[in-house]
């Protein structure tokens, strides 16, 4: 353990360039040049892909203006009132000084979003110059919360550069999904008798190993704790001869494949199952069966369980190659040293991949797989990057972006979000968080005027 530590201080001490020269080499030792010359073409083909629109303008902003906004209590004799005076599309000054309401806030950023949680009517203006008046009732029609917009929400492509970002994050991470649509979260209530055929008949076999309770993916049970998966786990030793009688016995195997397809038709699986297919049947049968199946990050499985299912999926879509889904499975597993072994020795740039998809909250149309791979990395996909060389050019870019001025306010003010979240939110190392923190600080600076910001929905 205590060598484990040392080697990762070491890397975390590298710059990117001896780390991108450590991790070539490791991968060398690790993977055989065979096995990279096999996968290098799906990268080069990512490759092309991303120089095809790399210079294409894609990514635009999201709705904005700069507006003012005013929240007050209204009796139902008011709210007449408000609204004609609204509609006459008389300026915010005049409301207030009519009205006194109980909030106010001056020239905040607009931005108009599909996933904000609070929706607003806009009231048409005459005057098509300005944004004019939008607003909403809450707790039963007895509050109103408006603003008024100086100017219509206009987008804009985002700078060449963050077009580059993005578009590299996205043709990385590739078209296909890493897991299927349908696939369920957590299996509860449904029944598996042709699985349970097959256990029962291989314990009827073996006889029943001693289980022991672990956090896991194998046979879920269900503690009276909410929102808690506890696991019986059995033995290694009893999987192992398992799969000896399913591989020499031609009932087994039948019973086997009768739980394929029952999995397959719930479009679900379990560890125990995905095991024996794939020693059993093949690795791509197996690769079929993970795919339906996606571990919660959080709550109610263990993060390593979750990334132990993310690593499987990334082994064996890299051990058979498979053309659609193997680098994006490995890119969301990249927080395993393997994986990101591999992912530089076939010359994938670390640090602009993870500021791509770091920066996708920038954009008001992020690529749908930004949002997919971002599932697995919200949460950890900085972390992992603060044990490597590669911390500080992501850092760099984040940095950059906060600092740019070529850049609307809104979109430098969320790359100061995703900034804090990565780089001090969730490092557990203080003095990094306090280091990374200064850095932010001094970055956030050189954003002027009012950083209030407010996400609308409006129809």
């Amino acid at each position: 353990m205590k060598l484990y530590l040392l080697l990762i201080l070491q890397i975390s001490l590298l710059s990117h360039s001896q780390a991108q020269r450590y991790y070539q080499f490791k991968a060398r030792s690790m993977y055989g040049t065979a096995t990279i010359n096999r996968l290098k073409p799906m990268v080069d083909a990512a490759n092309k892909r991303y120089q095809a629109v790399a210079n294409k303008a894609v990514y635009q902003t999201y709705p904005q203006a700069s507006g003012h906004y005013l929240e007050m209590e209204v009796k139902d004799t008011q709210l007449k009132s408000f609204i004609g005076f609204m509609e006459e599309g008389r300026p915010f000054e005049d409301f207030v000084a009519t009205f006194s309401p109980d909030s106010v806030e001056k020239n905040l950023i607009v931005l108009k979003s599909r996933y904000a949680r609070k929706s607003y009517r806009h009231i048409p203006q005459q005057d098509s110059t300005s944004g004019g008046w939008y607003y909403r009732l809450e707790n039963g029609e007895t509050n109103l919360h408006a603003f008024f917009l100086e100017k219509p929400l206009q987008t804009k492509p985002l700078p060449p550069k963050y077009q580059q970002i993005l578009s590299y994050a996205a043709q990385m991470i590739g078209p296909k999904k890493v897991f299927y649509d349908s696939v369920s979260i957590i299996d509860r209530g449904r029944t598996y008798p042709a699985y349970d055929h097959l256990m029962r008949s291989l314990e009827g076999r073996l006889g029943k190993a001693e289980l022991y309770l672990e956090m896991s993916t194998n046979n879920e049970v269900y503690s009276q704790k909410k929102d808690t998966i506890y696991q019986f786990v059995k033995p290694a030793e009893w999987y192992e001869r398992a799969i000896k009688v399913i591989k020499k016995d031609k009932v087994f195997q039948t019973l086997l494949s009768n739980a394929i397809n029952e999995a397959k038709k719930k479009n679900s699986s379990n560890f125990v199952l995905e095991l024996f297919t794939e020693h059993c049947v093949s690795p791509e049968a197996a690769l079929d069966l993970k795919r339906r199946r996606l571990p919660r990050v959080g709550r109610c499985l263990s993060e390593r369980t979750t990334y132990q299912h993310l690593i499987d999926v990334a082994r064996l879509a890299s051990e058979i190659a498979h053309p659609q889904i193997c680098i994006p499975a490995n890119i969301s597993a990249m927080y395993h040293e393997e994986q990101l072994v591999l992912l530089v020795a076939l010359g994938i740039d670390i640090a602009k991949l993870n500021a791509g998809m770091m920066l996708h909250t920038i954009t008001s149309n992020p690529s749908v797989n930004h949002h997919v791979i971002g599932t697995f990395n919200k949460k950890f996909i900085g972390s992992a990057m603060l044990k490597t060389g590669f911390r500080y050019k992501i850092e760099a870019y984040l940095l950059a972006a906060i600092r740019d001025t070529t850049l609307d306010k809104a979109s430098r003010l969320n790359a100061s979000e995703a900034y804090h979240y990565h780089f001090i939110t969730y490092d557990k190392s203080e003095q990094r968080r306090k280091s990374s923190e200064t850095k932010w600080q001094q970055a956030r600076k050189t954003i002027a005027g009012n950083t209030s910001y407010l996400y609308v929905d409006i129809h």
